[in-house]
């Protein structure tokens, strides 16, 4: 039986509709002391990656931006 993981970031190649499609996944937990929250626990995805759409959005962005400073 497969487990379901649930993933919130829609630029990541592996997310479908929410959810992970990566044959693996690697977690790395985090502990982060903030100033107003107190300790933030929380896993960190290892296995992301940019999806093609994401990265030709960033470009497109750097183009228009370079255009801008000029």
């Amino acid at each position: 039986m497969a487990t379901k993981v649930y993933c919130a970031d829609i630029g990541c190649k592996f997310n479908r509709d929410d959810v992970c499609t990566a044959k693996e996944i690697s977690l790395s937990f985090n502990s982060v002391m903030t100033y107003w929250d107190g300790r933030q626990q929380f896993n960190k995805c290892k296995t992301y990656e940019e999806s093609e759409e994401i990265k030709k959005l960033m470009r497109n962005i750097h183009e228009i931006l370079t255009k801008m400073e000029e």
